[in-house]
């Protein structure tokens, strides 16, 4: 009886080394999938952000196109306010 235990050691260890390479190789899909799928999601708000202002600035035809000029907004009404631009 002793014989037969010692006997089947050796294929019992290879048996749980593929379990576990099996194991190790969905646990890893797994975690590639789940790392993409972080990625796009965190990519989802610039890449929104990026397709609205643009389709704002493509099909706005009227004078009120983006530009790099800021304006004082808070003293719209004030002909002394200090007026800030980029250039």
């Amino acid at each position: 009886m002793r014989k037969k235990i010692y006997f089947f050691r050796h294929f019992l260890h290879l048996l749980s080394y593929v379990c576990r390479d099996l194991e190790l190789r969905s646990l890893r899909q797994f975690l590639m999938l789940q790392a993409l799928q972080s990625f796009l999601w965190n990519c989802a708000i610039f890449l929104v952000a990026f397709l609205s202002f643009s389709t704002y600035s493509i099909l706005d035809t009227s004078a009120h196109r983006l530009t790099a000029q800021v304006r004082n907004m808070l003293n719209v009404g004030n002909e002394k306010a200090l007026k800030v631009s980029m250039w």
